[in-house]
């Protein structure tokens, strides 16, 4: 399965907003390339 199979769609409470969602392990796969020093530490700090 593709990280882009696997995404999710929700809605925010406060704006009634959708949109995708995908585990940390999906974002590092489609970081990995690009970004071979990404760690699922390094993104959790950055999230919301």
């Amino acid at each position: 399965m593709t990280a882009a199979a696997s995404r999710r769609t929700v809605s925010t409470a406060r704006t009634g907003a959708s949109r995708a969602v995908m585990n940390i392990g999906e974002v590092l796969g489609e970081l990995k390339d690009d970004f071979p020093q990404a760690s699922a530490s390094k993104i959790r700090f950055l999230e919301e």
